[in-house]
């Protein structure tokens, strides 16, 4: 799952629109919607904050696993 995935994905599950993240993070609503397209990244700050709000590591959303990976962690773990 890539980046921008990972931010909207995780952003309905807390039940936030753009505009509520945005909000959060001190940024405006084009910017996350840039960050869910894929467009654009955050600056170091926003990714800190962003990790924050969704209670993600920074690590896991900048270097999100790739399907192979998650596949064999989940061999590992059963």
């Amino acid at each position: 799952m890539e980046f921008k995935d990972i931010v909207k994905m995780r952003r309905i599950e807390l039940g936030m629109t753009q505009p509520d993240l945005a909000y959060v993070l001190k940024v405006c609503p084009a910017t996350v919607s840039l960050w869910e397209r894929g467009r654009t990244k955050p600056t170091f700050n926003s990714l800190t904050a962003l990790s924050n709000v969704l209670g993600l590591p920074e690590q896991e959303l900048m270097h999100p696993k790739s399907k192979t990976e998650e596949n064999e962690d989940n061999k590992n773990v059963q």
